[in-house]
Formats: C-alpha cells, sequence, structure tokens
C-alpha cells in the first residue's frame, strides 16, 4: 500500500512539472510577446525611446529577460563603494550621442559595455531623439541598457524552487517595530 501511495505521489509531481513546462513553452515560446502591451493604456501614451524601454521593462518584469539600465549598475556600483553619489550623478548623465561623452563617462559606459558583453547580454544604446534643433521629442531621451532572454529552463526552476518556501527568522529583512507577541479580541 506505501509503495502504491508513494508512486501515485511520484506521479502526480511529474504530471504537474510537466503541465507547468507546457504552459511556459506555449506562452513564452510560441506566444509573440508584443501581444503584452495590446490592452495596456500605460504604452499607447509612451513614445520613442522611453517606449523601447518601458517594453524591455515589461518584458523583465513578465520573466522573459533580464533588463539592466546604466543608471542601475551604476547604483551598483556606489553600493559597492567603487563611486560615490557625487560622482555617479555625473556618470548617469551620458551624452545624447555617443560622441559627445566626456572621457569619464565614455569610460564607464564601455566598462558597463564589456561586463555586460562579457555575460552574454546585449547592449543597447538609444540616441535622443530630436523634436527641433535643440528640443528632445517627447520620450525621446537617450537611453542605455542591457538584455539578455531568459531560457526556458531557468524560468521553470526558478518557478518550481518558489513553490515551496522554508520561512525563518532570518528572511525579515527590516522590521519596522518591537518585535513581540499580541493577542487582541480585533
Amino acid at each position: 500500500m506505501a509503495k502504491y501511495l508513494i508512486r501515485r505521489i511520484l506521479h502526480g509531481i511529474i504530471s504537474v512539472i510537466i503541465v507547468v513546462a507546457v504552459v511556459m513553452i506555449m506562452i513564452y515560446s510560441l506566444m509573440n510577446r508584443d501581444l503584452i502591451f495590446a490592452n495596456d493604456p500605460q504604452f499607447q501614451k509612451v513614445q520613442s525611446n522611453a517606449k523601447t524601454a518601458y517594453k524591455y521593462s515589461k518584458w523583465e518584469e513578465y520573466g522573459y529577460l533580464d533588463y539592466v539600465p546604466y543608471a542601475d549598475w551604476l547604483t551598483e556600483l556606489m553600493k559597492a563603494g567603487e563611486i560615490d553619489d557625487e560622482q555617479r550623478s555625473k556618470l548617469v548623465g551620458f551624452a545624447q550621442k555617443e560622441s559627445g561623452d566626456s572621457k569619464e563617462v565614455a569610460e564607464y559606459v564601455k566598462r558597463f559595455t564589456e561586463e555586460y558583453q562579457a555575460k552574454g547580454y546585449k547592449v543597447i544604446r538609444l540616441d535622443a531623439v530630436k523634436a527641433g534643433k535643440k528640443k528632445l521629442a517627447t520620450g525621446g531621451g537617450q537611453q542605455l541598457f542591457a538584455v539578455k532572454d531568459l531560457p526556458l529552463a531557468h524560468r521553470l526552476i526558478t518557478y518550481l524552487t518558489s513553490i515551496i518556501t522554508v520561512d525563518n527568522i532570518n528572511a525579515v529583512e527590516d522590521y519596522p517595530g518591537e518585535r513581540k507577541l499580541e493577542f487582541s479580541w480585533y
């Protein structure tokens, strides 16, 4: 009886994994990614380079890819202590075209590009879009980011490992108050 029960449980777990894998294949591989934006009112409002950056950030949110903006990378460097806040604010403002970057900014942009291309990312730099001689078009600001498609196996493993979590006292990051046990009538 125990042998039969264990076999049925294992068959059930394997069946669930297969069904989840098939659904992920259907959603992430067979469906067009742009269909996500069909009923997105925010997508209709953004334009130009901001629209491209919005697409990549949403695709990251839905698990299609990993999206790393240049500004986030600079923030990570600041947290690691490589640069300070003042230097970060200078470096985050890269020029509208690559040829207009200062020497220091060009050095960090090159470092960002090399670092993420070595990891298999595609680095995308969108030059500013102008509406006139000096005025930028709506959403036409310059953008720099790295993207990498996540493989289906990675998505499946991440999903399955996140189903069961073990909670412990070290999982609480910041608790805003005194830790105590309290009983009340409401």
